[in-house]
């Protein structure tokens, strides 16, 4: 039988811009609503365990928690942020167990994530290992849930709720025991009903074993449908299938600036913190960013899109630093900057599949950095592997993504035994072929000449001529000679036979290594 396991962090709005702020834990935190700027009669959503130890709490205007305390730090709340750390919450647990159920933000301003808890003798030897693998999965993202295990969900919520306020902690409930331990628990856990509370607070009923001591028909016909799902929590057997959901595919980091950033390094400082916390994410996933987009929303209400590839998969935090620092350099914002958001496109790294035979080449996520580094350098577009299209022109060329090629074994030293009995000659091609002009008469060429310098050519091979792309706007139509010089390099000129003068369409096409 499947049991069931509830997560529960108080006041997670403040716990969520800690987590994007380090620099505030320890601060007495008074959190109002999004979107305005704290007023004195503006009503306090959230407040952190310091505020609360000073007088503060949640309701209070914000003149009254002043006039308790003026050590107060107060902030809106950043729905960006919010949303963030939710999502950061979610698949810290669902990279645990796969059946998890995010909860919406309570009134009370908690945060749950209810999970199916998978049978004992599998991946964790007891729940309590499962607890201890949950906690430590969540620490590096900020978060430090109360725990509940229990036979029914409505139990482990109870439970998870009840510890909420003391974090970390693991309330295990034996199996069997869910009643039994209900039984001494204030009704306000469950959260009933304003007039259902008052009738039963009426009739002295304070906990939930005094409300599971009465008769189920009765409870029906005095408090109806809703009254009978008290009494089923309260007895410990009220169950309903977990509301499941998966990750979303690409992970989000924004913030909502207090006042406009117009400069780059301002810019960056902000970029950099939502690039820590997305990084952390993707660790947490085993996964590596293949793309990202950027959207900047300026404080004229202008907003900007922009899409950045990546050249090869990586976690370097340094790498994405510098491509985003690159983007905005070539394309800076027009306006203040008032609000960022970062989205990471994640991609499963590639595996390495070592050879027993071979040296190990570097790890691919290293290799990966690398490229990406590379690329954050060079440009887009200007690092890859070399490929020649098809047709046959001999100088195009493209880049390919570059990936290493695992070749078969030749077997032994026999080729470097046939390297030796045959040297290999290759010829190096200039992209673009220099232009150089000919000196001879008709077919005897005696000298080539480049920028004023002549060398005298000793001896020649060709025409091969190569006719291409003829329906081309721009035909292909040439001749083709190997020469060898004085000087006693070897080298491959060519002759563009639709070039209008004929002395004047020369090139060097190569040279012999």
């Amino acid at each position: 039988m499947s049991r069931y396991a509830s997560l529960c962090i108080r006041d997670f709005p403040v716990v969520a811009l800690r987590r994007a702020e380090p620099e505030l834990r320890g601060v007495s935190l008074l959190l109002t609503r999004s979107g305005q700027t704290p007023q004195p009669e503006s009503r306090i959503l959230c407040c952190s365990a310091e505020a609360v130890a000073r007088g503060a709490s949640a309701g209070m205007t914000v003149a009254q928690a002043m006039a308790r305390s003026s050590d107060f730090l107060l902030r809106p709340m950043d729905p960006e942020i919010l949303h963030a750390a939710r999502e950061s919450f979610f698949e810290g647990v669902f990279t645990v167990v796969p059946h998890v159920e995010l909860a919406p933000l309570s009134e009370q301003s908690a945060q749950a994530v209810y999970l199916e808890v998978p049978e004992a003798g599998g991946r964790f030897r007891s729940t309590g290992g499962l607890a201890s693998a949950l906690l430590s999965r969540l620490s590096p993202g900020g978060f430090l849930p109360a725990v509940g295990l229990a036979d029914r969900l409505a139990t482990a919520i109870v439970a998870a709720e009840e510890a909420a306020s003391h974090p970390g902690e693991v309330v295990l409930i034996p199996p069997g025991g869910d009643r039994e331990w209900l039984a001494e628990r204030p009704l306000a856990l469950l959260h009933p009903d304003s007039d259902i509370q008052a009738w039963l607070e009426g009739v002295g009923i304070e906990y939930l074993g005094q409300l599971a001591a009465i008769p189920r028909d009765q409870v029906a016909t005095r408090l109806g449908r809703e009254g009978v799902r008290l009494w089923e929590q309260a007895c410990g057997i009220f169950s309903r299938p977990l509301r499941r959901r998966f990750p979303k595919v690409d992970l989000l980091e924004g913030v909502t600036l207090e006042w406009g950033v117009d400069s780059l390094q301002a810019l960056l400082f902000v970029l950099r913190g939502l690039l820590e916390r997305l990084l952390v994410r993707l660790e947490l996933r085993s996964m590596a960013v293949a793309a990202m987009r950027l959207r900047l929303e300026a404080t004229d209400g202008t907003v900007q899109e922009r899409p950045m590839g990546v050249l090869a998969a990586t976690r370097e935090h340094k790498v994405l630093l510098e491509v985003l620092r690159l983007e905005l350099e070539r394309h800076p914002p027009d306006a203040a900057i008032a609000k960022v958001s970062l989205v990471f496109v994640p991609e499963e790294a590639r595996p390495e599949q070592l050879d027993l035979f071979r040296p190990a080449g570097p790890p691919p996520l290293r290799l990966a950095t690398t490229l990406a580094r590379l690329a954050s350098i060079c440009g887009e577009g200007r690092v890859g592997r070399p490929l020649a299209p098809q047709g046959y022109r001999p100088e195009p060329s493209v880049l390919a993504p570059f990936a290493p090629v695992h070749r078969p074994d030749t077997g032994g030293t026999r080729g470097w035994e046939m390297a030796r009995e045959k040297p290999a000659t290759f010829l190096r091609l200039l992209r673009p072929a220099l232009r150089i002009e000919i000196v001879g008469n008709g077919r005897i060429f005696s000298a080539l000449l480049r920028n004023g310098v002549s060398c005298g050519i000793v001896r020649m091979g060709g025409p091969w001529r190569i006719e291409v792309e003829w329906w081309a706007e721009k035909p292909c139509c040439r001749d083709y000679y190997d020469v060898e010089l004085r000087n006693g390099g070897f080298c491959r000129i060519y002759q563009d036979l639709n070039a209008p003068e004929e002395r004047s369409g020369w090139f060097l096409s190569g040279i012999y290594d």
